[in-house]
């Protein structure tokens, strides 16, 4: 690689290879034509993402080569290989900004190779795992304590609403965030939300139950910048700082803390309605043991990646293998077992 990295240089400075496209002017190519596209059919945070991907890729082209770009002649399997070593050991980037970072620049590299600036496409073969966390849900009890609980502070009846609101009619927080009575219709009778998803432009109809409509008549009066809003404007995360305190008043979580037995929670939701949030928030990350399985990956994967964990909570020197759940399970068994009581 560095031998490469040098023939090309000396190349640059003899005047050859000018006629090549470097990588972060065609990461700069791509950064401008979406941002051209931001309101449009683009939002500005997938811009934001793309600009901290490109700057991630300058960083690593000046710690690892001293150089201020490349010419996409020079890339080779391995730069993507090492660019995500640098993500995770240099940066300590969780493996979710990993991936989208590696499919950013996998990007920019094939579509210089479709459009002719180079002749092979160096990371076609290369593929990285995003590590989708397992989906969870309340239950119907759970739901129902949450819906006929009374809150003394307004604020929190308001945000315990809007999360009953997404789960009764499956609306992501941008697509509550931006409902409108035009969104409304009825049809033979009933009540129904017509729209487009937010981020898919997807067209979706959600009818509207007893629930959520009792919930958008109850805010029909509420004092709004726009009057077609249904609830107002609404920021993410000011509702997922106050779902902590909806939930605690609500006594779940407590409950479960203060039982002197084992209690199992499930907690059930859309994207992005900051169920995640809460659970952290709520035990303020100090778990005796926590371990997220990988979405779609095969029983040795999920048992190493426990492995990884138990050696983290247990103060292992090594990696424990694991042959099967059972195994890993009476491991977690022995290691609670040794805890002090509380």
């Amino acid at each position: 690689m560095l031998g490469c990295l040098f023939g090309q240089a000396v190349g640059d400075a003899l005047g050859f290879g000018s006629e090549y496209e470097t990588l972060l002017g065609a990461f700069d190519k791509d950064i401008a034509n979406l941002k051209r596209r931001v309101g449009k059919d683009r939002a500005l945070g997938t811009y934001k993402l793309q600009v901290r991907s490109r700057n991630y890729v300058a960083d690593f082209l000046q710690m690892n080569f001293r150089r201020t770009d490349i010419s996409m002649q020079e890339l080779t399997p391995d730069f993507i290989k090492e660019f995500a070593v640098y993500l995770a050991n240099e940066r300590g980037l969780a493996n979710s900004t990993i991936w989208l970072s590696c499919m950013h620049l996998k990007g920019v590299v094939a579509r210089a190779h479709d459009n002719g600036k180079i002749q092979r496409n160096v990371f076609a073969q290369y593929h990285i795992s995003p590590k989708c966390k397992e989906r969870t849900f309340l239950t119907e009890e759970e739901l129902k304590t949450v819906m006929t609980h009374e809150f003394e502070d307004a604020n929190l009846a308001f945000i315990c609403d809007l999360f009953v609101f997404m789960n009764f009619t499956t609306l992501s927080f941008v697509d509550l965030k931006e409902l409108t009575t035009d969104n409304i219709v009825e049809v033979n009778g009933e009540k129904w939300i017509e729209g487009k998803r937010h981020k898919t432009g997807v067209p979706y109809q959600v009818k509207l139950l007893a629930v959520p409509l009792q919930i958008i008549e109850r805010y029909r009066d509420y004092p709004k910048a726009n009057p077609k809003s249904v609830f107002g404007e609404v920021n993410y995360r000011s509702v997922c700082k106050k779902l902590k305190p909806v939930m605690k008043e609500c006594s779940m979580l407590r409950d479960c803390m203060e039982s002197d037995r084992s209690e199992f929670v499930i907690v059930y939701g859309r994207r992005r309605v900051g169920k995640t949030f809460l659970i952290d928030q709520y035990f303020k990350m100090n778990y005796d043991f926590s371990f997220v399985g990988s979405h779609r990956s095969t029983q040795r994967v999920q048992l190493r990646n426990y492995g990884k964990a138990m050696k983290q909570y247990a103060g292992l020197k090594t990696v424990p293998k694991y042959a099967d759940w059972f195994d890993a399970f009476d491991a977690l068994e022995e290691h609670l077992s040794n805890l002090p009581a509380k």
